[in-house]
């Protein structure tokens, strides 16, 4: 059995073997949409040397393709102390975590569940949903696929941490195997999903 650190290793070789890049790319869509994320990147000024704050870019970059009028953030402590889409939200910006936003007993795993099941129940659809650590939400198999099911046909869902564990990278190999999704898009950091994509079922690993 593999530890944490030796499986992260090995995740981010085989990303590395694996990525892709823009001018390798034979979809307009995809093109489009993967040189648009360059550009942006590259207008904020960001640098490799940066590589954590630059991953953050990746959920504005994608926030912003959508309306932006109801999207959903998992905005934990330990990964920001204020929601990271703040500014990128047009409409409504839903701030979960293990955070005063819920209560004191949400602390304990169960009532984060029930409360999270149920927040997605009463709620309407999303047109953007991030979660920062995938691990945060594979405590009960049903979560995820509540998240797919409270998206739009133009809506996308955002993961962060897809390769931090062999349990996430399961999560994130059976959420692209989901019916709903049509097009996957993994940076290693952060992957994305869209239910709406003109073409088959399509999974790309890119560098940026």
């Amino acid at each position: 059995m593999l530890g944490k650190n030796t499986f992260h290793f090995f995740a981010w070789l085989n990303y590395w073997l694996n990525q892709e890049t823009l001018y390798s790319q034979h979809s307009p869509f995809i093109f489009s949409l993967y040189q648009g994320l360059l550009k942006y990147l590259q207008s904020q000024g960001k640098t490799r040397a940066n590589q954590k704050r630059k991953a953050t870019l990746l959920g504005e970059y994608f926030c912003s393709l959508t309306p932006a009028q109801e999207v959903l953030e998992f905005a934990f402590a330990d990964v920001s102390e204020e929601p990271l889409l703040q500014s990128i939200a047009s409409g409504t910006l839903h701030a979960l975590g293990k955070r005063k936003e819920i209560s004191d007993s949400s602390k304990e795993e169960a009532s984060w569940e029930i409360h999270l099941q149920r927040f997605l129940q009463d709620q309407k659809v999303f047109d953007y949903v991030l979660a920062h650590d995938t691990a945060q939400l594979i405590s009960s198999e049903l979560l995820l696929d509540k998240l797919v099911w409270s998206l739009h046909e133009n809506s996308i869902l955002c993961l962060g941490n897809i390769h931090k564990s062999r349990e996430t990278e399961m999560a994130w190999k059976k959420l692209k195997e989901h019916p709903r999704v049509q097009l996957s898009l993994d940076f290693f950091d952060y992957g994305f999903v869209f239910l709406s994509f003109p073409g088959k079922k399509t999974h790309k690993v890119l560098a940026y």
